[in-house]
């Protein structure tokens, strides 16, 4: 049994699950037909049964170029230093931008940030922070704020990991 998701453009159907080879999507359309095709054995058809069953699906595409994460309250550490790596699939520089701050109320930018490229192309930001968060500080968020100058133009944080040094 193979499910295949498709949308439709231009009259044609184009299947959705080849990275970098799917139907062009830059023009970021408001509505696009969808359907999955199911191809297989007939044995397997009434497990798909749909009688008496109420299904959504819903699919949306990027709303805004720019994106704000926040995490959890953290406590602050007896050390002074933290660091937050941050993986960014298909990061380009020159049309992305990526910046990783602590929250106390007031934004502390990070004292350093290094990136390197990984074995599998994916971009490793470290933001390291190394002087104190200030007197009075007990607790801090981590904010992450990200954008792309076009919506057909995203990357992905994978992953981002909190360190203390």
């Amino acid at each position: 049994m193979q499910s295949q998701f498709q949308v439709q453009l231009n009259n044609t159907w184009y299947p959705l699950d080849i990275p970098g080879r799917g139907p062009d999507l830059s023009s970021a359309p408001q509505l696009l037909p969808f359907r999955c095709v199911l191809t297989g054995t007939l044995d397997l058809m009434p497990g798909f049964g749909i009688t008496n069953v109420r299904a959504q699906i819903k699919l949306s595409g990027p709303v805004s170029t720019t994106f704000v994460y926040l995490s959890n309250t953290e406590t602050v550490p007896s050390t002074t230093n933290i660091k937050v790596t941050s993986i960014l699939e298909n990061f380009d520089g020159a049309h992305h931008t990526y910046v990783v701050k602590l929250n106390t109320g007031s934004l502390h930018s990070a004292d350093s940030v290094v990136d390197f490229t990984r074995v599998d192309g994916s971009l490793q930001r470290d933001s390291i922070w190394t002087t104190a968060l200030g007197g009075g500080v007990t607790s801090y968020v981590i904010e992450a704020d990200g954008g792309t100058d076009s919506a057909s133009r995203l990357y992905k944080v994978s992953q981002m990991i909190q360190y203390y040094v």
